[in-house]
This record gives C-alpha cells, structure tokens and sequence, in this order.
C-alpha cells in the first residue's frame, strides 16, 4: 500500500492512537507550497493525488506515493470527491486512516458509525464524451500549522507551512519602510492564486484611495503597479500608495508647497487630527519627503525646496 498512518514507522495500529482525541485541529500539515495532496489531470479520466501529511484524531496519516484515481463517463455530469477517511472501528481492515475517492455522494454515504470523511477536492466531470478539468475543481483542504510570533513576517522563513497564524507585534508595513508601532496583527499562511502569501485576519482591506489633482498611480517606466488602498488596524489605519504626476513632476519649494495626492475615502480611516509621515520616492533608501494626513482625509506630500520627483511612495501606519 501506498499509506502509512502509523505512530511510528513499523509499529502496528492501537485503538487508543486514534480514539484519544487530543483536541487539536485536523488537516494537511507540512505543506508550504500548497503541493500537498494536489491532484494533476493525466490522460483521459486518470487523475493522480500528490504525496502529502494529514494530521487526524493527533495521529499522522502519510501518502507516501502518489496515488492513481481515475472517474468514469456518464450521460450527464457527475461530481467526484477525494477525502481522507477515519475509521475508529475495531472491525475496520488496514489503517484506521486512509484516503477515498469516487462519486461524491458514494464517499459521504460512508461517514456512519462513527466514520468520518475529510474531504479533499471535489471536481465535476461533464458528460459522456469529455474528461475532468481543473476548472470545475473546487480545493477543500485544510491547512493546519503552528503559531508563531515575531516583530515582522520578514523574520519568518519564507517555507513556513500553510496553514500558520502569525502575531506580529509592532505592526507590518506592506513596504520595507513605515513600520507602525504599537499595534498587533494577526496573519494566516495560506494561498493566493496558489502562491503562499500572508493573509491578514484581523484587517482586510477596506479599499481604494481616491486619487486627487493631477496624479495616477503607477504603471509604466519598468516600475511595479500598485493600486493605492488602505487598511483598518485596531486604532490604527495603514495607507500604501505609488503615484505620479499625469505630466511633469512633482517640484519642490518648500515646507509650505504642499502637493494633494489622494483621499480617505471612509470617515473611520481618517486621522482625529493631522498626522506627519515620512516616505521615498523614487527607489531612494533614505526617507527623503513628508506625508501629511489630514483629519479630512487628504493625504498631501511635501517636497523639499529645490527637489523635483516624478514618483511619491508611502508605506506605513498612523494612530486614528
């Protein structure tokens, strides 16, 4: 066979290794790059189930070789399901922990007597004639990892496992600059696209900032393109924005040429009274131009006498 579940390697199966519920949470660990237990399409209705770790009941359930499934055709579409299945019965043959496939309401019917199924991926294959595809897939995963603390994610290595909650304490900039301090964040590992990114839990984005004068955002000149947006923090609000003139640049004359760039567009982001800020521009490393938060919600810049910049970039924090 192609599992092995066991406590330990060569130890046979206990009833007491997975009827003593630990209380910890069931899933995929060990899994960074969302590989785990990710089914590739073959040739013709033959799927193939990745290698991956299933933590179960505190017990690790492994596939240790990728697994063959494979669907049939029918008249009309029919919906498969791929899922770890727990039997604690005595009576049970193999492992008490083991993975299923086949129609989906074939692989549901078994969770009785105390069975239960964990599913995996459940796909839609179309009629007579045609064969899965990815797109009429739907991941039903669970990633389970660790929790960690840290002063920012970039201390944390970047194979952490999906499924890991971070506290960040001391805030997290979305650049290298503006760190916010004060402030505690909680993010969850997980993926985007299928690329592993840091998903916040405790403040999704709000929105966009609204651009104001004679400004866009960035999109042209080999630079990155970045929508200016905004974040809500427990008595904090984080703002990021790229953005340059339409024409020319933005020149410098002093503390009092104060250039409007964009708008909070929500009274709850606003500052209660005017905020200073530093940011760059232009790649520069050193803060290098003042940002200003107003309690109406305009965010201006001001450049120094004598300076001329066609970019402005802001990445941080500011006590509301």
């Amino acid at each position: 066979m192609t599992y092995r579940s066991n406590p330990r390697s060569g130890v046979p199966w206990r009833q007491d290794h997975y009827t003593a519920d630990d209380g910890m949470p069931d899933g995929v660990v060990g899994d960074a790059t969302g590989g785990a237990f990710a089914r590739t399409v073959g040739s013709g209705d033959v799927s193939t189930v990745a290698a991956g770790v299933y933590r179960k009941k505190g017990c690790r359930f492994r596939l240790e070789i990728p697994q063959t499934i494979t669907t049939t055709s029918s008249g009309s579409a029919q919906t498969w399901l791929t899922a770890i299945k727990f039997d604690p019965r005595p009576a049970a043959v193999g492992d008490p922990i083991t993975l299923v496939h086949g129609l989906k309401a074939a692989v549901e019917a078994l969770a009785v007597d105390g069975v239960e199924i964990d599913p995996i991926e459940e796909f839609t294959r179309p009629g007579s004639g045609a064969v899965p595809a990815p797109t009429v897939a739907s991941d039903r995963r669970v990633w389970v990892g660790d929790n960690v603390r840290a002063r920012s994610l970039t201390h944390i290595r970047s194979t952490v496992s999906l499924g890991t909650v971070a506290v960040v304490d001391g805030g997290q900039a979305w650049a290298t600059s503006g760190v916010a301090a004060n402030t505690v964040e909680r993010f969850l590992r997980t993926l985007n696209n299928n690329i592993p990114v840091w998903q916040s839990l405790d403040s999704p984005p709000a929105g966009p900032l609204d651009p104001v004068g004679a400004i866009e955002t960035d999109t042209d000149s080999g630079q990155y393109e970045l929508l200016p947006r905004y974040q809500l923090l427990p008595g904090w609000t984080r703002i990021h924005f790229r953005v340059k003139r339409t024409s020319g640049a933005f020149t410098g004359g002093g503390s009092g040429t104060n250039w409007d760039l964009l708008d909070i567009p929500n009274p709850l982001a606003r500052p209660g009274g005017k905020r200073e800020l530093l940011a760059t521009s232009q790649g520069m490393a050193a803060p290098s131009v003042k940002v200003i938060v107003r309690a109406s919600g305009l965010i201006q810049a001001v450049i120094g006498a004598g300076d001329s910049r066609s970019f402005v970039e802001f990445a941080g924090s500011f006590p509301r």
